[in-house]
């Protein structure tokens, strides 16, 4: 069985925008050796920050990142979490929940202290590569 992975928007943001251990995390998903997951809220955080001042990313350059991630979309459904202080890393923990993953990549302090949610573990992407 395949790892069920969930990936932090900072990760992907990362993994798009300058490559090392993010990148390497998507590389294992485009190969198949993970299953990577996302939802819409963490595609929307993407995109707001992609094309927010610090990257400021065309619409068509995200795009074109977005449509090849590969990620299984998932909807967590209507239950709101309220674990973290965050309202965006709360929307993380729904997708993995969700997800039934077995991972939940982050760089996020607040996530990465929890170090586990139900059957998640959080980890760092160094962590991630580690152990897998």
């Amino acid at each position: 069985m395949r790892p069920r992975v969930v990936a932090d928007t900072n990760v992907i943001v990362s993994a798009f925008s300058s490559g090392g251990n993010p990148k390497a995390i998507l590389l294992l998903a485009a190969s198949g050796a993970i299953e990577l997951f996302a939802s819409e809220a963490i595609l929307e955080e993407v995109t707001r920050v992609l094309t927010g001042p610090k990257f400021r990313w065309t619409h068509s350059r995200l795009v074109d990142a977005v449509t090849g991630l590969p990620a299984h979309i998932i909807d967590p459904g209507p239950s709101r979490l309220a674990v973290v202080r965050d309202h965006d890393d709360n929307r993380i923990l729904e997708c993995a929940v969700a997800a039934r993953a077995h991972y939940l990549v982050t760089g996020d302090r607040d996530l990465l202290i929890l170090e586990q949610y139900f059957r998640t573990r959080i980890l760092t992407p160094r962590q991630f590569l580690a152990v897998f």
